[in-house]
């Protein structure tokens, strides 16, 4: 899904005449005719030429060309160029008075700088040209820098700033509708407000925004409703609708036809062929998509799409088991991506071309050409600056590394080091690198010289079909395979678990086992929580000690729990949103672990629950309403309750809680339904909130797999935080929670109500120690005895120096 692309607004051309020698005034009247006929790369050759010869030009025509210039290289990409460009031409365009262009260089370079990611700098330009425009009273202007700004927002995951944004942008429209270019810029705003009710999951709103641009679109051009054409295809797809979506690729593909818009035309066939291939398994029909999307490809040099067009063929031809032409077609990718250097194809094609070894039983050569494409995705990978872009960047990718470990696993003697790595290689990646402490994952021999002797690691890796385990102690490690097991024997076969000096174990989910509660899986004849305590983690990587909190202990006056909960409910903040009740055993939940605790609580509820005071302290907790999205991280949240008069509820967003400095936190516990869950994102996993809570720097979080009551829920956390004001470890605190209600003798021995509790991050420590005031009596105490010692002891030495100088005199 994407967003339109807004045509660049007109410049306000000065004339040169008089201000250019004839040479230069002839180029410059040269270059505005090839670009207005579509010549840029031409054009911005011409623009350059002048800058470069002539070092006499007035400023108000430098500033000209200049921006001209810039926004000929956005056109082409150039986004570097632009960028150094547009900021030259603003203080020029300042200086000479006009404002007008200024406004338009700052947009361009705040274009420019949203295209390489560089959002925050984007968003500062962007708004000094709203400023501008809006004291200028140009609505149009106006209108467009809205949405410039809500587009920041909306890259950056902030998607409710970037609906007030795009909202303030069709209000602005509405106010002018009478003027001529209010309709296109409604349609356009409304596109944006299409794409971003569509990231939030509102698709039904999203569609209806659809249909209705569908109906009266007279104010785009026709690429552009091609493309708002192409956007509702993929929705239908989305709702599982294929065929209704292939219906509107074809007349977007008619329309990009009469355009003569090729490379729109090559996307809609690519989207028509993977709709009939993946949806509706019309492998016949999506090769004839392909073919035509490679011919037209062909017809116009671009040679990616030449590149892919043959990958797409390759993979048609290899899921209707016809390896030889799968392999000719990958074959040729190959070979025309190391012409044009793209690794995104190379990487591809070498894939493509292991499996049809690996099919065909070459499984040696196979490896290599899947080693080979895991080695071009590492230097995709490298190259990638933003972690926004990476975050999904191993979920296309992950089935590589897959396929390598299933071939290392099927050989005659699995080896423990090899696979580890490969796993470990494919997981967590982006995760890892947001962490404070990051370092490269350990060897199997370095991770056993880190782990406590009685601590078992198990590191599962989950394929088609099937399932892996390799584990980990100072004693020994090794790796087991077998089939994908029934939902109750995961743990079976692990042996090292049945050793009676086991008493915890790191767990390192994959997979469909992410939302599985592993102290509720038997091991032997008991339950693996009646045999040791469990905490989880993303990668085996974090089992260092470098991520052990600071341990120095707090005194009785500092604060060691900051607590939220009993929101306000007031409105809703996104359309359909969920409909929130009070939690009325929340503020009890909030008393009694504040009671169990020697150091001073700070307790926001009700009014005050608001989300500006959460900040870092040793204890957080939060007994609240929460939303973990499945679909998309950037949409989870907590609810807060809300501020100044506000007319609805507020959140903390998933990626507002990664933003957090949290360092000095020892354990996060967010006391809500489903906090352990959200989108599982394949090779990084499940992107929930303990994992944001860990990227922003605590030590650990409790978190919940599942539904479970309020008032057993402030039970089970009373219990918890009783064991952790003992001096208990986070997990054996947890295991022992567990425990009370697994032998209560009623229904809270049910796994639904205390299995839900998991603990991600470093749990084989007890939060910091609280020195008691008795303590610091006894020490006051102590000090005072030791300073009336030392009085009565300098008072003695000086009568007894006295004496003895009275004795000399004598003498």
């Amino acid at each position: 899904m994407r967003h339109l692309a807004h045509r660049f607004p007109a410049i306000l051309v000065i004339a040169a005449c008089g201000l250019l020698n004839a040479s230069d005034e002839q180029q410059l009247k040269s270059a505005r005719e090839l670009r207005k006929k579509g010549s840029l790369a031409e054009a911005l050759k011409t623009y350059e030429s002048i800058l470069s010869r002539d070092e006499s030009l007035r400023d108000a025509v430098r500033a000209q060309i200049l921006l001209e210039d810039s926004q000929v290289a956005l056109a082409l990409g150039d986004y570097q160029r632009s960028a150094d460009r547009a900021a030259s031409a603003v203080p020029l365009l300042r200086k000479a008075g006009d404002l007008a262009n200024a406004g338009l260089a700052l947009n361009t370079l705040g274009s420019a700088l949203l295209y390489r990611g560089d959002y925050d700098a984007a968003l500062v330009n962007f708004e000094q040209s709203l400023e501008i425009h809006r004291t200028l009273k140009d609505g149009n202007a106006e209108v467009a820098r809205l949405n410039n700004t809500g587009n920041v927002y909306f890259f950056k995951g902030e998607y409710l700033e970037a609906l007030r944004r795009y909202r303030k942008a069709l209000d602005v429209v509405e106010r002018r509708r009478d003027e001529s270019w209010a309709p296109r810029r409604r349609q356009l705003t409304l596109v944006n407000l299409a794409t971003l009710y569509e990231q939030l999951g509102q698709n039904e709103h999203a569609l209806d925004l659809y249909r209705r641009l569908r109906t009266d679109s007279s104010a785009l051009s026709p690429a552009e409703q091609a493309q708002l054409l192409s956007n509702l295809g993929t929705l239908y797809r989305r709702l599982g609708d294929p065929v209704k979506a292939i219906e509107n690729y074809r007349v977007a593909q008619r329309l990009f036809t009469r355009e003569a818009h090729a490379d729109g035309e090559i996307g809609v066939l690519q989207n028509i062929g993977i709709a009939l291939a993946i949806d509706l398994n019309d492998l016949g029909g999506a090769l004839r998509a392909f073919t035509e999307a490679g011919e037209l490809a062909n017809k116009t040099s671009n040679k990616r799409e030449i590149v892919q067009a043959h990958l797409f063929r390759g993979q048609t031809f290899y899921r209707m088991n016809g390896m030889d032409r799968a392999r000719s077609e990958f074959e040729n990718a190959l070979t025309l991506s190391a012409r044009i250097n793209t690794q995104e194809e190379r990487w591809r094609a070498l894939y493509g071309l292991g499996k049809v070894l690996a099919r065909e039983g070459n499984k040696t050569a196979a490896f290599g050409y899947l080693n080979a494409a895991i080695g071009e995705i590492e230097k995709v990978r490298s190259n990638l600056g933003a972690n926004s872009l990476k975050s999904e960047f191993l979920a296309g990718k992950r089935e590589v590394y897959d396929a390598a470990i299933s071939l290392l696993l099927d050989s005659a003697k699995p080896s423990a080091d090899r696979i580890f790595a490969l796993i470990e290689q494919a997981r967590s990646r982006n995760f890892r690198e947001m962490l404070p402490a990051q370092s490269a994952p350990p060897d199997i021999a370095e991770l056993q010289s880190r782990l406590r002797e009685h601590t078992v690691l198990l590191d599962f890796w989950v394929g088609a079909g099937r399932m892996a385990v390799i584990w980990i102690g100072r004693g020994g490690a090794g790796v087991i395979s077998r089939p994908m097991p029934s939902e109750s024997e995961f743990l079976t076969g692990i042996d090292a678990l049945t050793k009676s000096d086991v008493r915890h174990v790191i767990v390192i989910p994959d997979g469909v086992l992410q939302s599985v509660a592993f102290e509720s899986q038997k091991v032997g004849d008991r339950l693996l929580i009646e045999r040791a305590s469990v905490s989880y983690l993303p990668a085996a990587g974090m089992a260092v000690p470098g991520y052990v909190q600071n341990r120095i202990p707090l005194a009785p006056w500092r604060e060691e729990l900051l607590a939220f909960g009993d929101p306000i409910v007031n409105g809703n903040v996104l359309p359909d949103d969920e409909q929130w009740a009070r939690l009325p055993n929340s503020l009890e939940e909030l008393r009694s672990i504040a009671g169990e605790l020697a150091g001073t609580a700070r307790i926001h509820s009700g009014a005050d629950n608001l989300k500006k005071y959460v900040r870092a302290a040793p204890l957080l907790h939060f007994s609240t309403h929460a939303v973990a999205d499945r679909d998309d991280p950037g949409r989870s949240r907590i609810l807060f309750s809300p501020e100044n008069g506000s007319s609805s509820s507020d959140y903390l967003f998933w990626r507002d809680i990664q933003k957090l400095n949290l360092k000095g936190v020892d354990l996060v516990t967010v006391s809500a339904c489903d906090t352990e869950g959200g989108r599982l994102v394949v090779g990084e996993g499940v992107q929930s909130f303990s994992r944001a809570f860990l990227a922003a720097g605590a030590g650990a979080a409790v978190t919940t797999l599942w539904r479970v009551a309020d008032r057993p829920t402030a039970e089970f956390m009373k219990q918890f935080y009783h064991g952790l004001a003992k001096g208990q470890t986070k997990a054996d605190a947890l295991r022992n929670a567990k425990l009370k209600f697994l032998r209560s003798g009623s229904d809270l021995a049910q796994p639904r109500y205390w299995a839900s509790f998991v603990l991600n991050g470093e749990g084989e420590t007890p939060i910091p120690r609280v020195i008691s005031w008795s303590e610091i009596a006894i020490g006051s105490g102590a000090l005072l005895l030791a300073g009336l010692l030392a009085t009565f002891a300098a008072a003695s030495f000086r009568k007894a120096r006295d004496q003895k100088k009275a004795s000399i005199r004598k003498g």
